[in-house]
């Protein structure tokens, strides 16, 4: 039995590191995750109509000016996000004849002024006048959180280009554009 003892010692000894202690129970490893998410935006489908303000005849057909009260159903941008602090900003294009490019007579204009107005993403609207000449403040809201929102784009206050006395030239087809931007604040 004096032998075994030191037999004992020595093969203890002689065992790894690993083995020494609680050597029955599992061993384990832990691995992380990491994954990014980067800042997007979507802008959403246009809900109901089509992308197109039909705003009708333009003039009064007595006196041959721009009619007052002119209006256009707005647009819905159904779900728009951003996963981000994000920017949305209107830019808009005045109202010019498609059939002729020639200069307006005297008395005469070729052009149609209005406001593009987006609301739905923060509480003041984004503003855009065709007239005002510039950067607009108002065309441009932030907002500083992660969004989901339905959009609403309206045309509206349509107005001579180059003053209420002239009258519009005739065309088929007065064209415009109102620009919606939504993007990640940079």
């Amino acid at each position: 039995m004096r032998r075994a003892i030191p037999a004992l010692l020595l093969l203890a000894s002689a065992m790894p590191a690993w083995a020494e202690g609680n050597n029955l129970g599992p061993d384990s490893e832990t691995f992380y995750i990491n994954m990014r998410v980067p800042p997007l935006c979507g802008i959403g489908a246009i809900v109901g109509e089509d992308g197109e303000f039909d705003v009708g005849i333009l003039t009064e057909a007595e006196t041959g000016l721009l009619r007052r009260g002119l209006s256009a159903p707005s647009r819905r941008l159904q779900a728009s996000f951003c996963n981000s602090p994000s920017e949305l900003r209107v830019e808009a294009v005045l109202m010019t004849p498609t059939t002729s490019s020639r200069p307006a007579p005297r008395g005469f204009s070729r052009g149609v002024h209005f406001t593009a107005t987006v609301s739905g993403w923060t509480s003041d609207p984004a503003i855009f006048e065709t007239d005002v000449a510039g950067e607009q403040a108002r065309s441009v809201q932030r907002q500083p959180a992660a969004q989901l929102a339905d959009l609403f784009v309206s045309v509206s206050d349509f107005r001579t280009a180059g003053g209420a006395t002239l009258l519009p030239v005739a065309s088929s087809r007065y064209e415009g554009q109102v620009i919606v931007t939504l993007g990640p604040i940079p």
